[in-house]
């Protein structure tokens, strides 16, 4: 692996939002899952939380991210000119997979034994005029070697970071699809929000330049208890008694399997989601009511999203809007939306306080566990999905 790409596998590992990054900051609001976790024990809390964010990234979301990585770069290097040219990975507008691709490409590049090139955003450009100024400096870059025409893979591991929406954010989307077509020596590994990939083609037909367009698969319930387990055992984390209905209609499965099950259904298998939606399931049970006695034991209920608070048309258009882009500046999103920046602070406002968005140094982002019911209430009110 080249030089670069270890410099950027360093970097995207050190500054990523942990889960917690939000903690600190809207700890006052009590948001889901803040408010289970300030019940807890101070020093439970806190190895829940080193626990946490020492998590491996789920290795089923790993292994099919890799696979068709690889096969897709087989059949282009087999038939460059007659294979598609790029893999789209596409995953929900919650879920960044930027890490994921990244640790895969550490080992993939040196087996493959072909130079990659990253683009190292961390952020949207703050100037919409310059996506496509800055993508352009950086991927016509030359080599010492004018004569070399090896091929390239080139990554772009957040398409969502590539444009606005607005008249002056999506040249840089123009500039990516002209590559796409005429660039044959390079083959593309591009991820995207499922959100951001639909509006692209609605617009620009995006698509019909691509080659592979692959939706990262949902897990499944082993899956995910699996990748909770180092959890589980580090905090000898139990679980409680299934609900009435699951123990009715999975009388044979202990409380566990009908507890991860449950969890897989909620989250629509999104590891994000799933992760939120586990850490406001624990609660703390003593073991003794005498106060004198701490004893007592980590104990997961049956996971349950929260309800949405009641929102105005204004509110989802601005929730559409962060998914769109799958995390924003606020002045980007007010420009994004033609309106005021104190307008769209107002409302941001809110949304903080009710815990759908969260921030984290000055970027907007969707509160993972809100997803699927935000998802739905927008579908009945005529957003696209």
């Amino acid at each position: 692996m080249s030089t670069v790409l270890q410099r950027f596998k360093t970097w995207i590992f050190e500054s990523r939002s942990s889960v917690f990054s939000w903690y600190t900051k809207d700890s006052n609001n009590l948001q889901i899952p803040t408010k289970s976790l300030v019940e807890l024990p101070p020093d439970l809390r806190k190895k829940l939380i080193v626990a946490t964010n020492e998590l491996s990234d789920n290795p089923s979301d790993t292994e099919a991210i890799r696979s068709c990585i690889d096969e897709s770069f087989e059949q282009w290097r087999d038939r460059p000119q007659n294979a598609g040219n790029s893999i789209v990975i596409l995953t929900s507008p919650v879920m960044i997979v930027s890490r994921i691709i990244i640790t895969i490409l550490e080992n993939w590049a040196e087996e493959k034994q072909i130079s990659v090139k990253v683009l190292r955003w961390n952020e949207r450009p703050a100037d919409a005029n310059e996506i496509q100024s800055k993508l352009q400096q950086y991927l016509e870059q030359e080599s010492q070697d004018t004569t070399s025409k090896k091929p390239e893979v080139v990554v772009i591991p957040n398409l969502n970071w590539c444009f606005l929406r607005s008249m002056d954010g999506l040249d840089g989307i123009d500039y990516l699809q002209k590559m796409l077509l005429l660039d044959s020596e390079r083959f593309w590994i591009i991820a995207s929000g499922q959100v951001t990939w639909d509006y692209l083609n609605s617009i620009s037909d995006l698509e019909a330049d691509c080659g592979r367009v692959e939706s990262l698969p949902e897990l499944e319930s082993d899956s995910l208890q699996a990748w909770f387990k180092p959890i589980l055992t580090e905090l000898s984390i139990v679980f409680a008694d299934p609900r009435l209905e699951s123990q009715i209609l999975e009388g044979n499965k202990d409380a566990e399997t009908i507890y991860f099950e449950d969890l897989t259904s909620i989250s629509r298998g999104i590891s994000v989601i799933a992760l939120r939606a586990f850490l406001a399931s624990i609660c703390y049970e003593p073991l003794d009511e005498e106060e004198d006695l701490k004893s007592g034991v980590l104990k997961a209920k049956s996971p349950e999203l929260p309800n949405l608070p009641n929102l105005e048309s204004a509110h989802h258009y601005l929730l559409y809007f962060i998914l769109l882009h799958g995390d924003i500046t606020l002045p980007a999103l007010a420009h994004s939306i033609g309106d005021k920046k104190s307008q769209v602070r107002k409302h941001i406002k809110f949304l903080r306080g009710e815990g759908l968005v969260e921030e984290v140094n000055e970027v907007l982002k969707i509160n993972p566990i809100y997803y699927p019911k935000l998802k739905q209430e927008l579908l009945n009110n005529n957003f696209i999905f």
